[in-house]
């Protein structure tokens, strides 16, 4: 997992809330706190609140949009209460704390993200997330506040840092990633499905690829293969002499 992890309030609320954030970030080690359109001054309360936190308050970058937030940053994780861990709706499906820091160890530079205390983050900003993630609990009410959802993703990041972890230098890095999306998502434009199958057919790669841990040589055998099938395609199905996958015979 990078030490670089960014942690994004998206308009934060209350000053007790950013002030215990800070807290709960110098508590296990983390220290990159970003602020998105704060609905209130950073002031005593904050800093009263952050107790031995105060340097990463007083560091903290703010931004008035979460586009200027999130620049240079390789993977977005959103969270909500409002996810489930499955089901039908691809944009809705999240993973556990738990889960989270091997999804993290394929990058450098990832951010995640925490809405404001009355609704959360928007529709929009959780649908553009390359993961969500859900802390389980009482599903009669599942909300929990602001600095205590950050406190328990942290802690479980903060564990992570600490088990015997196999293979990470085999894990692919983001670049590989985001290179076999592109093909993916290139290959779902030329198939001719209904248009409304796109965009869900594009995320359910993108949810099965951030959930599962492949190796650099599986992440780079699919590439090769997507990549194969593409320029396939847009040479008119001549490459390799025109043979047929499936029979080895020629389709002319």
């Amino acid at each position: 997992m990078s030490e670089e992890l960014r942690v994004v309030l998206v308009e934060p609320k209350y000053e007790g809330n950013i002030g215990m954030v800070a807290r709960i970030m110098h508590n296990f080690s983390f220290s990159n706190l970003v602020l998105v359109n704060p609905q209130v001054s950073i002031g005593e309360e904050a800093y009263a609140y952050s107790m031995h936190g105060e340097s990463i308050l007083r560091n903290a970058r703010i931004f008035t949009s979460l586009e200027a937030a999130l620049e240079g940053s390789d993977a977005i994780i959103g969270t909500s209460a409002k996810l489930n861990y499955g089901g039908r709706n691809v944009f809705r499906t999240a993973i556990t704390p738990r889960e989270l820091s091997s999804f993290l160890a394929k990058y450098s530079s990832p951010a995640i993200l925490f809405g404001r205390e009355d609704f959360g983050l928007p529709k929009k900003v959780l649908d553009s997330c390359d993961i969500l993630v859900k802390i389980p609990s009482n599903p009669k009410y599942p909300t929990l506040n602001l600095a205590v959802s950050v406190g328990i993703i942290l802690y479980e990041l903060f564990l992570s840092r600490r088990r015997p972890r196999k293979n990470i230098r085999d894990a692919p890095n983001s670049s590989i990633l985001n290179q076999l999306i592109k093909e993916f998502d290139t290959l779902v434009d030329f198939s001719g499905i209904p248009p409304h199958k796109i965009r869900y057919s594009k995320k359910a790669f993108r949810n099965i690829l951030c959930r599962s841990y492949p190796s650099k040589r599986e992440t780079t055998l699919l590439l090769g293969v997507l990549r194969h099938i593409r320029e396939t395609i847009q040479s008119g199905g001549e490459k390799d002499g025109g043979k047929s996958p499936a029979s080895g015979r020629s389709s002319i």
